[in-house]
């Protein structure tokens, strides 16, 4: 309803309409027309639009050089660079893999939470929560998307906890440092 309001109000109307809607939508609640105000809880309903001409995905060639110099990096940042370009994880969700969300027999990879600063937490949504195919996102070629159930059997093992995280450093820590390395190896913006 709000995102179809932007074909006839300006960003400014609908952002002041928004308090009424939310007075409107307590007093559904408390009729027990409602179980609950969607515009309370923590999550924005309506933001305004962001210009997206600042959007420049990496071509799969980028894609593939990127991943080969990731593993050039560290074998195991390779390993869940590939995982996240592969399979259309966010970072976070990558970081929070467990060993108990890996499923190398059925080539699939439960993705339940999201590691962001230094904690666990959920998903950045409740449909973020998905089951994807380590092998069916054939993202460069056939043989690099394959490859990662044997990369993954080869990682170093640093706690045997099927709880515990199969990247286990810090999104600080790991993430940016790394990555940055690989796109300068990989020569891409």
């Amino acid at each position: 309803m709000v995102t179809a309001s932007r074909a006839f109000l300006a960003d400014s109307s609908i952002k002041a309409a928004l308090p009424i809607l939310s007075i409107i939508l307590d007093h559904a609640v408390e009729e027990k027309l409602l179980i609950q105000n969607p515009m309370r809880g923590g999550g924005a309903l309506w933001r305004a639009e962001q210009p997206t001409e600042d959007i420049d995905p990496f071509t799969p060639d980028e894609l593939k050089r990127i991943i080969h110099s990731a593993y050039e990096v560290d074998s195991d940042f390779g390993c869940l660079v590939q995982i996240v370009a592969q399979c259309g994880l966010r970072p976070g969700e990558g970081l929070a893999l467990r060993r108990c969300d890996i499923d190398l027999e059925r080539a699939e990879i439960h993705v339940r939470k999201t590691f962001s600063r230094s904690r666990m937490g959920p998903t950045k949504t409740k449909s973020s929560t998905r089951t994807v195919s380590l092998v069916d996102h054939v993202l460069v070629d056939e043989a690099l998307s394959r490859s990662i159930i044997g990369r993954l059997k080869n990682m170093k093992v640093t706690n045997m906890d099927p709880e515990s995280r199969m990247f286990p450093l810090s999104a600080v820590q790991y993430w940016p440092r790394r990555w940055t390395l690989a796109l300068t190896k990989a020569g891409v913006r």
